[in-house]
């Protein structure tokens, strides 16, 4: 289902070499390590950080995803929360032990997320 709805909106997901009657071939490959959840209190949508992936997933209360938006690994090196307020909100922990915090505002370009 995620690799359809990926491959359909043209989003570059995670890779893998892997063998088929002993050819090898690349196919997306995700690890899901949920690393946040949280749910719209206004849409009511699924927010899910993937941060072993650098991806943020939204889903629809019915399951359906809606969106998923690649995240740069050098700013969410280990993305970790989510909250909604005015804008949401995303946390990252780097190894610098230095904690950011980084906002979506609701007037993105081309980052509608409600």
């Amino acid at each position: 289902m995620i690799k359809d709805f990926a491959t359909n909106k043209n989003i570059h997901l995670p890779t893998k070499t892997s063998k088929k009657n002993g050819q090898p071939f690349i196919e997306p490959f995700i690890k899901f390590g949920t690393s946040a959840i949280g749910i719209h209190p206004v849409t009511k949508k699924l927010f899910l950080l993937s941060a072993s992936d650098y991806l943020l997933f939204i889903f629809n209360m019915k399951g359906d995803i809606e969106h998923i938006e690649q995240l740069n690994p050098t700013t969410f090196n280990k993305a970790e929360g989510i909250t909604f307020m005015k804008w949401r909100y995303a946390n990252n922990e780097r190894r610098t032990r230095q904690k950011q915090l980084y906002y979506f505002s609701n007037t993105d370009k081309n980052k509608n997320y409600q």
